[in-house]
C-alpha cells in the first residue's frame, strides 16, 4: 500500500472543502494526472508547484518547512540571492544570476524569473513599455495557455497586456507569484497613464485578497501595496478621507508582519503628506512624526538606498537541505556511515548523498530519515497532519497563549491531541513543548522542571556527546523554538547554551551566507549572543553580534526584535560608560510605539529610562 503524504492529503482536503475541481486548481501549473499523483502520496510536488497549489487554494507556505533535496535547494537558495542582490542595489551581479537561473526551461521558473526581471527593470529605471512586457509574459506562464512543461512566449496581442482584464480575478484561481505579478502590472499602467484601469485592477485584486479563505500571512503581505496605490490615486482625486483609511489598513498589516519596513514608510510619508495638505483638514500628530524620525534614524546603511526596497518580495523562509541534514545528523549522533548506510544502501552511494552528489530514491529517503530520527516529511509544518483545519487550531492556540489564555488555548491543545499521529517524531515533539508551555502558562509546572523537560525533549533528536559536533546542525521548527525559550529563560546550563549557540551561527558559516534559511532563528541567535557578551562583560564582542543581527534584519527584510537589539545596544554602551548618547534607547521607545506596536518594551523602556527618553 502506498503510503499518503501528509502534503497531498492536505491539499486534497482543502480542495474537497473548497468545493474546487482538479482541473481548476492545476490549470497553467500541471496536469490532472500530476495532481491526482500529489493527493494519492504517488509523488511529491517540487517547491514551486507546491507553493503554486498550496496558494492558488489562498493558505500560505509560511508555516511549513521543506526538505528539499540538494539540486531544489541550490535553485532555492539562488532565487534567495538573486533578492538579495537586488535589495542591496548590485545590479550588475542580480542581472547575471538572473539570466542564469532564466535557463530553467520551466513555466514556474521562468515566471518567477520574470518576477526578479521586474524588479531589476525597476531599479534600472527601464522604459514603461519593457517593464510591462516582461511582467506580462511572466503572468502568461500559468494562465493555461497550452503545453505544460513549455515557456510561453507572448504573441503581439498579447505582448503589452492588452489582453489582460481585471475581470479575470473574479474568474479564477492565482498563486502568490501570479498576484504579485498582477500588482506590479496594475502600478505599472498607473505609471504609465492608464489610472481608470489601473484603479479597477487595485479593487479588483484587494477583492480577490479580502477572501476569508485567504490566510493572514500571505494576504498581509498581498494587500499593503494595493493599499499604498489606492492612497496615492485618493490623494490624487482629493479624497482624502479614503486615502487615510487606505494608509491605516496597510500600515496595521505590515506591523502584523513586521516586514516591508520600507512600503510602511512610504505609507507614513504619504499619511504626513495628506495632513499637511491645506484642504484635507487632518489634523497631524507631532508625536507620531517624532518616532517616525528617530525609526529613519534608526535604519542600518543608507536611508535612501534602502527606502528603494519598498515593493514585495517572495520569501522563502522555511528551507531545509536534505543531503546536508543527513550528514549532519549523523555526526550529531555520532553514527558512522557504515552505521547509517547499512541495510539502506552501500557506504560510496550515502557519501555521495552527503556530498549533495546524488538524491536517493523516496524509500531509502525516507529509512534514512526514520533511522536518524526524523521526521520523513517533505513538507512539515510543526505537527504533521492531512486536516487543514488542525493548522488553523494551532494558529489559534498560539493566539491563546500569547493573549495569556491558557485554559481556553489547553482546550484546543488537548483536541489537537486527539487527531494526531503520536508515532510521527513531529507531532510527539510538538506534543511534549506545548504541554510544558501551556503548564507554563498555569503555573502548574516549576522553572527547574520546564528546563529539565525541555532539554530531554531536545536529546531525543540531537545529542550532546563530548567532543562531538553536536548542534552544528540546521534545526526544525519545534527544536528551534526549545532552544529559543532556553535562551530566554535559563537558569542552568548557560555555557552549554552559548556553545550550542556558536556552533549554531560557525555552521551558518561554514555553508556560506545563504546557508541555513531561517532568518528569523538567524537574527535571534545573533540577538542571544549579543545579549550573553553583555553580561559577560565583553562589550566589544557583544555590540558586534548585535550589528550583525542589524545587518541581517534589513537583508532578510525581518523587524521583529529590532527594539530589543537597540535596547540591548543602549544597555551596553552604559555599561562601558561612553559619552551619555541615549539616542539607542529614544529609538527602541519610537520603534516599539509607531511600528511593533509593544506596549510591554515601551512601559520597560520608560521605567528604566523615562528621564533619557523625554529629556533628549
Amino acid at each position: 500500500m502506498k503510503k499518503r503524504r501528509m502534503f497531498g492529503r492536505l491539499i486534497r482536503n482543502i480542495r474537497d472543502l473548497q468545493n474546487i475541481s482538479r482541473e481548476e486548481l492545476s490549470r497553467g501549473i500541471c496536469s490532472v494526472k500530476a495532481l491526482e499523483k500529489y493527493e494519492s502520496g504517488e509523488r511529491e510536488p517540487e517547491k514551486l508547484v507546491a507553493d503554486a497549489l498550496l496558494q492558488r487554494l489562498k493558505k500560505s507556505m509560511d508555516k511549513f518547512e521543506i526538505l528539499l533535496d540538494q539540486a531544489e535547494y541550490q535553485q532555492a537558495k539562488k532565487r534567495l540571492e538573486i533578492q538579495g542582490l537586488l535589495r542591496l542595489g548590485k545590479l550588475c551581479e542580480a542581472k547575471l544570476g538572473i539570466e542564469e537561473y532564466g535557463k530553467i526551461c520551466n513555466p514556474l521558473h521562468y515566471q518567477y524569473t520574470c518576477f526578479l526581471r521586474a524588479e531589476f527593470l525597476r531599479k534600472k529605471s527601464a522604459p514603461q513599455k519593457d517593464q510591462i512586457e516582461n511582467v506580462v509574459e511572466g503572468i502568461y506562464q500559468t494562465l493555461d495557455v497550452g503545453e505544460k512543461n513549455t515557456i510561453h512566449r507572448v504573441r503581439s496581442e498579447e505582448k503589452y497586456g492588452q489582453a489582460l482584464k481585471p475581470e479575470i480575478l473574479a474568474a479564477g484561481r492565482y498563486s502568490k507569484m501570479e498576484i504579485l505579478l498582477f500588482e506590479r502590472y496594475a502600478i505599472l499602467l498607473f505609471k504609465s497613464g492608464n489610472k481608470k484601469e489601473a484603479l479597477c485592477w487595485y479593487q479588483e485584486i484587494i477583492t480577490y485578497l479580502k477572501d476569508e479563505a485567504y490566510d493572514k500571512a500571505d494576504q498581509y503581505a498581498l494587500c499593503p501595496i494595493m493599499a499604498y496605490q489606492l492612497a496615492i490615486y485618493y490623494e490624487e482625486v482629493g479624497e482624502y478621507a479614503a486615502a487615510m483609511e487606505q494608509i491605516y489598513c496597510g500600515c496595521d498589516m505590515l506591523r502584523q508582519k513586521k516586514e516591508q519596513l520600507a512600503l510602511f514608510c512610504k505609507l507614513m510619508e504619504l499619511k504626513f503628506r495628506i495632513e499637511d495638505h491645506p484642504e484635507s483638514g487632518i489634523k497631524g500628530d507631532n508625536e507620531e512624526r517624532e518616532d517616525y524620525k528617530r525609526l529613519c534614524d534608526a535604519v542600518p546603511g543608507k536611508l535612501e538606498d534602502w527606502k528603494q526596497n519598498w515593493y514585495p518580495i517572495y520569501g522563502e523562509k522555511h528551507l531545509l537541505c536534505f543531503n546536508d541534514i543527513i550528514r549532519e545528523r549523523r555526526r550529531a549522533k555520532g553514527m558512522s556511515k557504515e552505521e547509517l548506510a547499512y541495510d539502506i544502501c552501500d557506504v560510496r552511494t550515502l557519501e555521495r548523498i552527503e556530498a549533495g552528489q546524488n538524491t536517493p530514491r523516496a524509500e531509502n529517503r525516507e529509512k534514512f530519515l526514520e533511522k536518524l530520527g526524523l521526521s520523513t516529511e517533505k513538507y512539515n509544518g510543526g505537527i504533521v497532519t492531512g486536516r487543514y483545519e488542525d493548522y488553523r487550531n494551532y494558529g489559534k492556540m498560539m493566539k491563546l497563549c500569547v493573549e495569556d489564555k491558557y485554559q481556553e488555548a489547553r482546550k484546543i491543545y488537548e483536541e489537537l491531541k486527539k487527531c494526531m499521529n503520536t508515532k510521527n517524531i513531529t507531532n510527539a515533539q510538538w506534543i511534549e513543548y506545548w504541554d510544558v508551555q501551556i503548564k507554563e502558562g498555569l503555573n502548574h509546572i516549576s522553572e527547574r522542571e520546564k528546563e529539565t523537560r525541555f532539554w530531554n525533549i531536545l536529546w531525543k533528536t540531537i545529542s550532546m556527546k563530548k567532543g562531538s559536533l553536536s548542534f552544528v546542525c540546521q534545526l526544525f521548527e519545534n527544536e528551534r523554538n526549545i532552544l529559543n525559550q532556553l535562551l530566554g529563560k535559563a537558569t542552568k546550563g548557560k555555557q552549554k547554551l552559548y556553545e550550542i549557540m556558536l556552533r549554531q551561527i560557525q555552521g551558518y558559516y561554514q555553508k556560506g551566507e545563504r546557508g541555513w534559511m531561517e532568518p528569523e532563528y538567524l537574527i535571534q541567535l545573533f540577538l542571544s549572543l549579543g545579549n550573553f557578551f553583555r553580561l559577560e562583560k565583553n562589550f566589544s564582542l557583544a555590540l558586534r553580534y548585535l550589528h550583525m543581527a542589524e545587518n541581517r534584519m534589513i537583508l532578510y527584510d525581518e523587524w521583529n526584535v529590532w527594539e530589543y537589539i537597540l535596547c540591548y545596544k543602549q544597555l551596553v554602551l552604559q555599561e562601558m560608560d561612553t559619552e551619555k548618547d541615549f539616542s539607542c534607547v529614544q529609538q527602541a521607545y519610537a520603534i516599539s510605539r509607531l511600528y511593533a506596536r509593544n506596549p510591554q518594551m515601551s512601559k520597560y523602556l520608560l521605567k528604566e529610562f523615562e528621564k533619557d527618553i523625554k529629556n533628549n
